[in-house]
């Protein structure tokens, strides 16, 4: 009792010493706290009256920090260190309403100063991302973007606020701070990457190779040199008002698209940010060089528009203004959506599905059917069957009417049952649709009270890994016409449909506040797949309580998962796409963990887009999954023939991989490799059986990719959309041609029969030979397409 009396005028005496040590930097729009270290323990913002808490860290990822580095005050709001004749130093301060940090290197040491793996420099900002409902207020790294003469970045919550990052100053590189996790082999011990980030960083210096769009001169610092970077810290929450606060900030032009993706003959537009001249050019995928068209500089930028005339392939705009600040945008031109599917299905008998029993390894059996749906082949269609003939019943139990194994993964059993379905549609065997609607009862069994499907004795919610309720959909849409003629299906219908109702009324009740598969975290599966199940059965229902109730649900959650979407990168590999990290070392046995944006996965979020606009006529919906799904196609090289597994958005990782050594062989061998913004190939064509890299008897998962076509076959395939806005009509998948007072509407492609249409006043379309009569507002005009029928 005495030792606790002593200790504890002690602590409080440490703890008061520790506050007065601390110094805040006041200003009307923010209060940051500083302690001893230069590290920030807490900023908040003051906006319309109300108070956001920005969390920084308090542990070894705080910031702003220098990574292994223990920095003094320096004076006021100022903290430095002396290392090796290195000179580090961070200093706070207030600029028109905006955080000031300024992070400087100086090289006192008298030779040259070549770090070997950089300097990075911590920014603290928690982004840990832990449980509900506290994830809400924890912002996560959406955007990171380095160009050679400038940094652009943003942090988002998922209640909408943002904390817009920029610096005038070119940064050599940046990254996350990924969380991860011990796993001893056989062969090695290793680290598995985790679901969540800690915060992010930033390099003032950093090693070759980086990007070509990156600083390449940032690797060494001479004597007497020195490096400094400016970073500023804006809060608000608008999107639209994060293009213009990072103009400001860094004194550069900011690019825009409307749609980053377009099929030949098709106009890009745009916007750019500048208060002052610039210079535009476009390099086609012949690297020719054109000079961009721009309309005169006003308060919100200028506008562009380009059409591209040199084939599809990669379009890239350099925009330089007076000050020599250079900033770079990427477009695309496609082939036709039929292109893909074709490429596709080739791909699929490449990189094999394998017997492991994991959804994600048999997903090209959807690709197979789909393109001998669409696009039949004898030859191809035949190899796709005798593959599926072969794995089938391996991993199907047919006097179960279950999957032979995992039965705790509800996603295998349910990726099957639209696997069938999609073949019943081929086939026509009553046998496929029978064993889907058995699979679907298996799903049903493990339905709680409450309607949510739950994973057997763990009772783990399992409604949105992938899309168990839109599978059970699907289907149901091919049970509809038996049903009408048969008791024994429309009973088997019934039950169907009052258990889909009963689980998405359970989605729409809890929001995000469900489980899913791995570490919990905010998941942009687990989130995305419950926006997809909502607004797909909201289109099923007639309007009334219950179909808004799903509509609310899923456009609040929507607005929530914007904060792992890549809305403003102007990237046309990543623009639209979601943004995940953790798969890599599952499906290529890279063992580090990085954004894996696009990959298959992104999809889940794709046909939540579609779906919303269907159901709202919102514009932003499309142009959100138009985006997401050019970028989700090029996956697929369309100059190769080649399946890559994603695009690999961090700008360097350098981590081990099991790669084939030698070629050849078809043994995983661990060795180092480093990759950035890149795309990153499957495996599974060599990678089929052991001996294993790490994880025994689990090959095939990087075929998720094939979600890609799965999502382009049910939205884009057959369907084609006009929307006019205030601009006039735009056609998608189509082109419209005058012809007096009527309008001929010409597909893109055989495949295409359906019209949606999106209208501000009435007009008349021509659809093969056909006259259409169309009123202001939104729905389909020529028919709505099966996968879109009511209940």
């Amino acid at each position: 009792m005495r030792t606790l009396k002593l200790i504890l005028p002690i602590f409080l005496l440490f703890s008061l010493t520790f506050l007065h040590a601390q110094e805040r930097l006041e200003s009307k729009d923010f209060t940051a706290t500083i302690d001893p270290h230069g590290r920030l323990t807490s900023c908040t913002w003051r906006q319309k009256g109300d108070s956001t808490v920005i969390a920084f860290r308090q542990d070894e990822h705080a910031g702003f920090s220098f990574k292994g580095i223990t920095l003094e005050s320096d004076g006021t709001h100022r903290y430095g260190a002396t290392i090796d004749g290195i000179r580090y130093q961070i200093q706070y301060g207030e600029e028109n309403g905006r955080l000031k940090v300024t992070a400087s290197l100086e090289n006192c040491s008298g030779k040259i100063f070549v770090p070997e793996t950089g300097v990075k420099l911590l920014t603290g900002i928690d982004t840990y991302m832990e449980k509900y409902p506290d994830w809400d207020q924890i912002f996560f790294p959406t955007l990171q973007r380095c160009e050679k003469t400038h940094f652009c970045a943003y942090y988002m919550s998922p209640e909408g606020k943002i904390l817009v990052m920029g610096s005038p100053d070119p940064v050599s590189s940046w990254s996350n701070e990924y969380e991860t996790r011990p796993k001893k082999t056989p062969e090695a011990s290793l680290q598995i990457g985790a679901h969540r980030i800690y915060t992010t960083s930033i390099d003032l210096l950093h090693r070759l190779p980086l990007p070509q769009r990156h600083p390449q001169e940032s690797f060494s610092l001479a004597p007497g040199a020195e490096k400094r970077v400016i970073l500023y810290l804006q809060l608000t929450d608008d999107l639209e008002k994060v293009n213009p606060i990072l103009e400001e900030m860094t004194q550069a032009p900011i690019l825009s698209a409307r749609l980053y993706t377009l099929a030949e003959g098709e106009r890009f537009e745009g916007k750019i940010l500048s208060d002052e001249p610039i210079h535009a050019e476009i390099r086609t995928p012949r690297n020719e060089v054109h000079e961009l068209k721009l309309s005169a500089i006003g308060t919100e930028g200028c506008s562009w528009n380009y059409l591209p005339v040199s084939g599809t392939g990669t379009y890239t705009v350099s925009v330089q203004n007076t000050q020599g600040k250079l900033s770079e945008m990427r477009l695309f031109v496609r082939p036709p959506f039929t292109t893909y599917l074709q490429l596709a299905r080739k791909e699929g008998l490449r990189s094999r599905p394998t017997a492991t029993h994991h959804a994600e390894c048999f997903y090209p059996f959807y690709t197979y059917f789909l393109a001998a749906r669409h696009l039949p082949d004898k030859e191809a269609d035949q190899k796709a069957r005798q593959v599926f003939d072969s794995l089938y019943p391996v991993l199907y139990d047919s006097k179960a009417g279950e999957m032979r194994n995992g039965k705790y993964r509800l996603q295998d059993a349910a990726t099957m049952a639209g696997i069938l379905s999609d073949r019943y549609q081929v086939t026509g065997e009553k046998a496929d649709l029978k064993a889907a609607a058995y699979l679907v009862d298996y799903l049903l069994s493990c339905q709680g009270e409450d309607g949510a499907l739950y994973v057997p004795e763990k009772h783990v919610h399992y409604s949105s890994v992938i899309y168990p309720i839109k599978s059970i959909m699907e289907v149901m849409e091919q049970e509809k016409d038996l049903a009408l003629k048969s008791k024994q299906w429309e009973k088997e219908y019934s039950k169907q449909l009052k258990g889909v109702l009963a689980a998405t009324d359970n989605l729409a009740l809890l929001g995000d506040n469900i489980g899913t598969e791995g570490q919990m975290t905010f998941e942009d599966g687990m989130v995305s797949c419950t926006i997809t199940q909502l607004a797909l059965a909201a289109l099923k229902l007639p309007d009334g309580p219950q179909r808004q109730a799903y509509l609310q649900q899923a456009e609040h959650l929507w607005k929530k998962h914007r904060c792992l979407t890549q809305s403003l990168i102007p990237d046309a590999r990543m623009n639209g796409a979601t943004l995940r990290f953790w798969e890599y070392q599952y499906a290529v046995n890279l063992m580090h963990n990085a954004f894996n944006s696009p990959c298959g996965w992104t999809c889940w979020k794709l046909y939540g887009d579609w779906y919303l606009y269907l159901l709202t006529g919102k514009p932003g919906y499309l142009q959100d999954f138009l985006n997401g799904m050019g970028s989700a196609l090029q996956l697929l090289n369309i100059d190769t023939g080649k399946l890559n597994f994603s695009f690999l958005a961090d700008p360097y990782i350098d981590a081990e991989q099991f790669t084939e050594t030698p070629i050849g062989s078809r043994r995983p061998v661990r060795n180092r490799v480093i990759v950035g913004e890149q795309y990153i190939p499957q495996i599974s064509f060599w990678h089929k059986a052991d001996p294993y890299a790490w994880r025994p008897t689990k090959f095939g998962i990087d075929n998720f990719v094939h979600e890609v076509f799965k999502c382009m076959s049910e939205t884009l395939l057959e369907n084609a959309f006009i929307l006019e806005t205030d601009e006039g009509l735009k056609g998608i998948n189509c082109h419209l041609e005058e012809s007096g007072e009527n309008l001929i509407v010409h597909f893109n492609d055989r495949t295409v029969s359906y019209l949606h249409v999106n209208l501000q006043h009435p007009h008349t379309f021509i659809v093969d030979g056909k006259s259409y009569m169309a009123e202001k507002g939104y729905g389909w005009l020529t028919g709505t397409p099966e996968s879109l029928k009511a209940f």
